[in-house]
């Protein structure tokens, strides 16, 4: 996947975190929580967990600022990664406790985490890919406007719009690929374009 280079932002935000500076974690708490929430409540469906996922997110990067390699993209794709696999994480310990009780049976755990997987991924997808990318997406598809009203919010040709479209829909398809899932698994996991953000 084509990924924007890493901003100066990114780069000065890591050495401010490996600093130790809790006004730096204060700062990108303040531009990521309401990312990282919302992705983890996608997957787990529950606020007390979602938040608990988002102390986790934040309480890793702080202890772990080294671990962000802006080579690697932004740090916004990195959060969204991050999230993506905790929430995912957590989503099979609650439904493996679940199965314990007895509540469904192992293939409807799998079925369920691989579908929540597939949403999170559509979801670090869309926020990871390039932002000219993502900016059409969200005005197609969250503000309901077609490729020439797109074309014109973002000053760009209509066919600039179509091919932006084009490219970011192949990508957000690709959610469907995950592990367990495709032809001869049995799982059809429900998303990609149509689960994404509810709106696609």
């Amino acid at each position: 996947m084509p990924k924007d280079a890493p901003p100066r932002w990114d780069r000065r935000m890591q050495q401010r975190l490996a600093r130790g500076e809790a006004a730096a974690l204060g700062e990108l708490y303040d531009r990521f929580a309401s990312l990282v929430h919302s992705l983890a409540h996608r997957v787990l469906d529950d606020e007390d967990a979602a938040d608990q996922v988002t102390r986790d997110v934040f309480g890793h990067v702080w202890e772990n600022p080294q671990s962000y390699d802006p080579k690697d993209g932004s740090m916004r794709a990195w959060m969204a990664r991050l999230t993506h696999r905790r929430a995912v994480h957590r989503l099979r310990q609650a439904e493996a406790a679940a199965l314990e009780d007895g509540e469904g049976t192992a293939e409807e755990l799998e079925l369920k985490v691989h579908r929540a997987a597939a949403v999170a991924r559509a979801d670090y997808i869309v926020t990871s890919m390039p932002a000219p990318l993502r900016e059409a997406l969200e005005l197609a598809y969250f503000d309901r406007h077609d490729y020439r009203q797109t074309a014109s919010r973002l000053s760009i040709t209509e066919d600039e719009a179509r091919r932006r479209l084009r490219l970011g829909l192949q990508l957000l398809s690709t959610a469907n690929t995950v592990p367990g899932t495709g032809p001869g698994s049995g799982l059809d996991t429900g998303t990609g374009a149509q689960g994404f953000g509810g709106g696609l």
